[in-house]
């Protein structure tokens, strides 16, 4: 087993809803709809420093290539109240319209970034965050446990194993699943303040178009995953049982350790040809705990909120969180710690 820090692609889909269980009137003509500023940046440590700049357009407004561009923005750096000058844009512009900025200043775990954006005929925004530091894991046990039915069954309605007929966990040998129970013996290194995490489990795949196989965490019997914090952010902490991704804090940590206890399946990546597995990858499995600042960490929970909720016929409308203020987006940071584990080869019948 090893021990490693590398960064992970964040990636989140916003779902508009369709019904609304209130009705409100809005009035949604362009004149009454005045253009804010939108910044987006999440930093990491030991990484340049880079900010997207663009601006906001009307409900009904046409998307092009110019429609969110704005005109002569500048962006200012701040290190921990320092100003460290203007960061310099790219010539190129990304996306329907977003100006990029960059700087060549690192910053560390600790540091306090903080953007102040203006443009030509905009109200000026600023926004600022503290990039985390990343947890550290002492040690991971694992242990093999079988189960008469999928671990997920109850919770997985379109299972990989069922549309994926290679990924399963399904041993014909012992007529079981093969599932393995993980340990993480995990530090805080930060007990001062409030921090917030999320882990992914992983395995990179060498012959499946699908590259990568993101298994499915069952987390039933650690507390920390479902049981809210005494400083729970409203009716974004929510527990589960399984999911590709969970999101906890350090609220149950004691002297800023403690043992995560999940259960992971579908890790073995069987090839069949007639009936028969003429071929099982094993693969190792990554893990990945990502650090999050609290901005972060309430823009990533309003988007998993909003998803859950685009699956009601009636809800609420949500909001997506932003701590750009005067503006929209998000300042946020993430650090990354992560481990190895190494599969045995499976043995065929």
């Amino acid at each position: 087993m090893k021990q490693y820090t590398k960064p992970s692609i964040l990636t989140a889909i916003l779902l508009v809803p369709l019904f609304f269980s209130c009705t409100e009137i809005f009035d949604l003509s362009p004149s009454n709809n005045t253009p804010k500023l939108v910044v987006n940046a999440i930093l990491q440590p030991d990484s340049a420093i880079s900010v997207r700049v663009s601006k906001t357009i009307p409900y009904f407004g046409e998307i092009n290539g110019s429609s969110t561009l704005v005109k002569d923005p500048v962006v200012k750096l701040y290190i921990n109240d320092r100003f460290e000058g203007e960061m310099e844009p790219s010539p190129q512009i990304y996306g329907f319209g977003e100006h990029l900025f960059t700087s060549p200043i690192i910053p560390a775990s600790g540091d306090k970034v903080k953007f102040e954006v203006s443009a030509a005929d905009m109200e000026p925004v600023w926004g600022e965050t503290v990039i985390p530091h990343p947890l550290i894991i002492h040690q991971v046990d694992t242990v093999t446990f079988h189960t008469l039915k999928h671990l997920f069954d109850d919770y997985y309605t379109y299972n990989n194993y069922r549309y994926y007929p290679d990924i399963s966990p399904y041993n014909p040998k012992a007529n079981t699943f093969q599932n393995l129970r993980i340990k993480l013996s995990v530090e805080d290194t930060e007990p001062s303040i409030d921090n917030y995490y999320t882990i992914y489990l992983f395995q990179q795949l060498e012959h499946n178009y699908l590259r990568y196989n993101y298994l499915g965490i069952y987390q039933k019997n650690d507390p920390i995953f479902t049981e809210p914090p005494k400083n729970a952010i409203g009716e974004f902490w929510d527990g589960g049982s399984y999911g590709y991704s969970n999101y906890f804090n350090d609220h149950l940590f004691k002297e800023n350790r403690y043992t995560l206890d999940i259960s992971i399946t579908d890790y073995y990546l069987f090839y069949i040809e007639e009936e028969t597995i003429v071929e099982v990858e094993n693969n190792p499995i990554t893990i990945l705990i990502t650090s999050l600042s609290k901005e972060l960490f309430l823009f990533n929970k309003s988007i998993q909120y909003r998803e859950d909720e685009s699956a009601e016929l009636i809800m609420e409308p949500v909001i997506t969180y932003t701590n750009v203020h005067g503006g929209v987006g998000i300042i946020g940071a993430q650090s990354f710690t992560g481990w190895e584990i190494v599969i045995p080869e499976y043995d065929l019948p």
